[in-house]
């Protein structure tokens, strides 16, 4: 068609080869992931805890007793979460081994004992501020009412007749020859506190706190600084 079109006069131009429009670059996909989910501190009311840990004998207590155990529960409310002041009731129950010097108050011949503590503190408790909602630090106290429960006895060596199921023969034997069990009134009490509370990855929060108490005594005082670390829900 060329060469008849030039051989008839005509020119012939050829223009630039169209060429196919390159395809739009793909569109990134944008994935979206779900925010960690972070453990915080909740304002709930009314909020139950338990604990136990390890006691100090402290001051004159110290002399009369060894380190002891505690165990207890409680109940704090917070009225609102505007004040960062809440009410907490607290049960516990604390026991420590008698030292010689404590069985000698009772009398000779005493060789072994303890004194277990049992009672209550109702406390104000105060949340300090703090910049993380997974953590804080608090302030405690208050007053309660506790009665102290003794006990004491008198393991001796004593000769007689040891059998078992084919013989006997004699010799010497453990036995306790005496007992003495004494319960007191109730004692009034104080105490004072700090404690740490961080969140957990569930509805309960863990706590460790350390309190001064002082229970009233005819004729003294008991002191100690139980140390707990608990839960609460």
């Amino acid at each position: 068609m060329t060469a008849c079109l030039e051989g008839r006069g005509y020119t012939v131009k050829y223009g630039a080869p169209v060429q196919a429009a390159a395809p739009p670059p793909p569109v990134p996909t944008r994935i979206r992931q779900a925010p960690t989910a972070v453990s915080e501190l909740k304002y709930r009311p009314l909020r139950v805890q338990i604990d136990g840990g390890y006691s100090v004998a402290a001051g004159t207590t110290k002399q009369n007793f060894d380190d002891g155990s505690n165990i207890g529960f409680g109940l704090t409310w917070f009225p609102t979460s505007a004040l960062p002041v809440g009410l907490r009731v607290d049960g516990s129950y604390s026991r420590f081994r008698a030292r010689d010097a404590f069985r000698d108050l009772y009398g000779d011949g005493f060789t072994s004992g303890h004194q277990n503590i049992y009672g209550g503190d109702a406390d104000l408790q105060l949340d300090l501020a703090h910049a993380s909602s997974r953590a804080k630090m608090y302030l405690f106290g208050g007053a309660g009412w506790y009665r102290e429960q003794t006990y004491l006895r008198q393991v001796s060596l004593d000769y007689g007749y040891i059998c078992d199921p084919y013989f006997c023969e004699p010799g010497y034997f453990p036995a306790v020859t005496a007992v003495q069990r004494t319960t007191s009134p109730w004692h009034s009490s104080w105490n004072a506190g700090i404690g740490l509370e961080v969140a957990t990855d569930t509805m309960a929060s863990f706590f460790i706190e350390a309190r001064y108490q002082q229970i009233s005594q005819f004729g003294g005082k008991m002191q100690f600084v139980p140390i707990r670390i608990g839960l609460r829900f």
